[in-house]
């Protein structure tokens, strides 16, 4: 009765596979429905939601595809605030802004891409602005800026204020604000969906196949655009300030594609996530309080010093024995002395964050802490409109576009400058609405595809669906996030990624021998967790292969046993479409223009 109900509204049902499946099951036991749009987002986070109001208010009939509400996406644990060069409080400009982004790129960035984002930054400020979000405020009544890591004016001279924050939650607040805005345009939010594997065909992008989580039907979405938009991988680490929804679905769904993924051994670290569960604390708390390893002496940290730099200090000292707790692998922040104005007059609700998320009350026991996963850099190879490379590189695949986190957009580099990556989110999210409007226009006939493509994402699930090993999934998953974080961090050597990469791909031998307990349909979180797990081990893979090849040290990826940076820089691209394959990487050079 409730899979009838659902259905009323799903489409009509146009399609029911004929090949047979391992158990003989026909195809029947999966229903099958079409949707047509002209542009279809997979991702409700920030960059998804921008892009589908800026394509709503174009009059293309566009739709957001999700796993859970908008608001829930991962961009609600964004704290690093959103930077932009909005001038009036302190004479800065877009091209300080560029100037600070290309330099804290290592020279792994596009000279467009960085210009788009610094030129048009401040109006996606003020957009959002209008859209009604709750910036803090100077007593002017202007959007307040902070000051953060690596950003100045006058090309490195002086410190700058160019992060607006809406006290400690603008993802929070950002997600609610757009969301709104979304469903005000008339967005059509699919949620509760996953989505599986693009609709690829004699080089173009006709849409995508997902699964109906409450039902456990498949729908096909047929458009003219798909924009991916699905974060980072996040969940693959024990210690990650990503949500566990962060699974890499997009960047799967490429490399399955038998398509290119670019700098994935590039992951930003966090010097403060709360340990052991890894929420990200404001990087400025360093320097508020003070870090206290296991012989009770506080580490000093000196002012000048950049987020990766500081990173490198903590995760140096519990590398080398002095972390603190049983297994001393984190260290303590000593916030008792900070009073409580100082933390409230910024990061307003900070303490009261710290004591429902860590259960531990700041003022009067120390804080644990450690480096923790924060951000995906490399991703899916874009240019600077957006647009997914093919396997030449240089050649977009046709009506396929990536933005965000789960995108390689050149913009970051090898590091990223705190509050870049909200700002692309909104700018790109913009963007690509304009790139795709010059392309093609609403309301477009749509063309036909092989059915053999929806077989193929079919007999996925069902291999899943029927298994009967012996090997739970909670033990696939944990043994996945103890390898990353162990051998994968903020500090990595030629001999710890390669008994990572071992170890994955021993955990990928595990994915043939999972139980699977439960046989259904509706709401089989077995099941979708068991594609989400694939969707990892795919992406781990490439990120150990791509790190082990890149024998230098640049920017967050950090090599103990190459510590120089060797130039020309180059980007690292790799393949690998089943998890049962091997890694295939290649380096490229970076085109700076």
């Amino acid at each position: 009765m409730f899979r009838q109900l659902i259905r009323k509204w799903s489409g009509p049902k146009v399609y029911n596979p004929k090949s047979i499946r391992p158990e003989g099951v026909m195809g029947k036991n999966y229903s099958i429905f079409s949707h047509e749009y002209d542009v279809i987002i997979v991702g409700g986070g920030c960059a998804g939601l921008r892009a589908g109001i800026a394509l709503a208010e174009k009059g293309y009939h566009t739709g957001i595809l999700s796993k859970i509400f908008p608001t829930r996406s991962n961009s609600v644990l964004a704290t690093e605030g959103l930077s932009a060069s909005l001038d009036y409080q302190n004479h800065d400009s877009w091209e300080f802004h560029a100037y600070d982004t290309e330099k804290k790129s290592l020279g792994m960035s596009s000279k467009s891409s960085v210009v788009k984002l610094c030129k048009q930054g401040p109006q996606a400020v003020y957009d959002i602005e209008n859209y009604g979000m709750p910036f803090n405020r100077t007593p002017e009544g202007k959007i307040l800026q902070i000051k953060s890591f690596g950003q100045t004016k006058n090309y490195g001279q002086e410190e700058v204020f160019r992060t607006a924050i809406a006290g400690n939650r603008i993802g929070h607040c950002m997600l609610q604000t757009l969301t709104s805005k979304a469903m005000k345009v008339d967005c059509r939010l699919l949620v509760d969906y996953t989505a599986l594997d693009l609709i690829l065909f004699d080089g173009i992008c006709h849409g995508i196949i997902s699964l109906q989580n409450c039902t456990g039907d498949v729908h096909v979405i047929k458009s003219h655009s798909t924009i991916l938009a699905t974060g980072g991988f996040g969940s693959a680490f024990k210690e990650t300030a990503q949500s566990r929804t962060c699974t890499g679905d997009g960047q799967a769904m490429i490399s399955r594609a038998n398509l290119p993924l670019q700098d994935l051994e590039f992951i930003d670290f966090c010097p403060l996530g709360l340990y052991p569960k890894g929420i990200k604390l404001p990087n400025e708390l360093v320097f508020m309080g003070n870090l206290v390893n296991n012989d009770g002496q506080n580490l000093k940290i000196d002012a000048n010093l950049d987020k990766d730099q500081i990173v490198r200090i903590i995760a140096q000292e519990i590398a080398q024995g002095r972390g603190v707790g049983p297994d001393k692998n984190h260290l303590h922040l000593d916030l008792r002395k900070v009073k409580d104005w100082q933390l409230e007059q910024t990061y307003k609700g900070l303490r009261n964050f710290i004591r429902n998320l860590g259960g531990i009350d700041p003022e009067t026991t120390l804080v644990p802490v450690s480096p923790s996963m924060y951000f995906n850099i490399g991703g899916i190879p874009t240019d600077s409109n957006s647009q997914v490379f093919s396997n030449t590189i240089k050649s977009p695949v046709q009506g396929l576009y990536a933005i965000g986190e789960v995108a390689s957009s050149s913009i970051h580099g090898a590091s990223i400058i705190p509050g870049n990556p909200l700002l692309e989110t909104l700018v790109y999210g913009k963007a690509v609405a304009d790139i795709i409007e010059s392309i093609v226009g609403p309301k477009s006939s749509h063309k036909d595809f092989p059915h053999y493509i929806i077989d193929q994402t079919i007999e996925r699930i069902e291999k899943y669906r029927i298994a009967k090993g012996s090997i739970t999934l909670s033990e696939v998953a944990n043994r996945l996030r103890h390898t990353m974080s162990n051998h994968f961090g903020a500090l990595r050597s030629e001999q710890s990624m390669n008994e990572g990469l071992r170890k994955v791909y021993e955990i990928a031998e595990m994915m043939k021998d999972v139980k699977i307990r439960n046989r259904g349909f509706i709401y089989n979180m077995e099941v979708l967790e068991c594609l989400e797990l694939e969707n990892m081990i795919l992406l781990c893979k490439q990120a150990l292969a791509a790190g082990k090849d890149r024998q230098e040290t640049r920017g967050v990826h950090v090599r103990e046993d190459y510590p120089d940076m060797i130039n020309p820089a180059q980007h690292s691209l790799t393949w690998l479409k089943d998890i049962d394959k091997v890694v295939s990487v290649k380096f490229s050079q970076v085109e700076i223009v």
